[in-house]
């Protein structure tokens, strides 16, 4: 058993270092990342920031490309850079040429959180969190579409996501999420 976080590196049981990736407690990398770049990167997401940390959770993840803790943070920032844009895109205060401006972005801010998310799945094979911020991502595309076409969409979404619990994910008991 260990337990491993980005500032601390991972740690056997009896407290001795335990790190995957060679480098000792505390390192963020082979270039030694400066803990800034992670306080900054933290801070912005905290303060939904998604634009100003999305550079910073990148430069974190070309440093540590196999820590699920960065993967996990720079999947959750993408999900709320979707969540900042869909909420521009059907803001009925903002401007037309806001709303436009935020639905050119989506796409692509769409494509960049499903593959952070799967990224991040990837690295640590936590398919039920992979599954909460898919959910996000469907559901907010959903409320870009058509009123006909988003229902459908959602009422997928619910089934897939009943479907899942009703499986092996269902007795993981992170699924409450």
């Amino acid at each position: 058993l260990a337990v491993c976080g980005i500032l601390s590196g991972c740690r056997s049981e009896n407290g001795k270092p335990n790190n995957q990736d060679g480098n000792t407690p505390g390192e963020l990398g082979e270039s030694g990342a400066p803990l800034a770049t992670l306080t900054s990167a933290l801070a912005a997401t905290e303060n939904l920031e998604a634009d100003e940390a999305a550079p910073l959770w990148n430069k974190l993840s070309e440093q540590r490309p196999n820590d699920p803790s960065v993967a996990l943070n720079t999947a959750l920032n993408a999900v709320l850079r979707v969540d900042a844009l869909t909420d521009k895109a059907t803001d009925s205060v903002k401007s037309a040429e806001e709303k436009k401006a935020a639905r050119t972005e989506l796409p692509q801010a769409i494509s960049t959180a499903r593959d952070a998310a799967a990224r991040y799945a990837e690295i640590s094979g936590d398919e039920v969190t992979k599954l909460w911020l898919a959910s996000r991502i469907d559901a907010h595309e959903a409320t870009l579409l058509g009123t006909t076409i988003g229902r459908s969409l959602r009422r997928d979404l619910m089934l897939r996501i009943v479907k899942a619990i009703e499986g092996p994910i269902g007795e993981d008991p992170r699924a409450i999420i």
